[in-house]
């Protein structure tokens, strides 16, 4: 993590973003206060969506209502 002040930052700005690209940490600070912080964007993958995997939701169910499955009163007309 490099931290800078405004004034640094101004007269070395091109070797700040080459850092940056580099994966350094670059933050922009007052005395003692710390106020931005420079990084690079990663960008967002275009791989198609995962297909969901069977199983993978099994125990996330902790609570289900005895009467979960039982018909609904407003429902009861078109029952019959």
């Amino acid at each position: 993590m490099l931290t800078v002040t405004f004034e640094e930052a101004k007269a070395q700005f091109d070797s700040l973003v080459a850092a940056a690209y580099g994966g350094e940490e670059i933050i922009f600070a007052e005395p003692n206060k710390p106020l931005l912080k420079l990084a690079v964007i990663t960008p967002v993958s275009q791989e198609q969506p995962k297909t969901p995997q069977f199983g993978s939701g099994k125990g996330l169910i902790t609570y289900m209502a005895d009467d979960f499955d039982a018909p609904l009163d407003d429902m009861k007309e078109y029952m019959e």
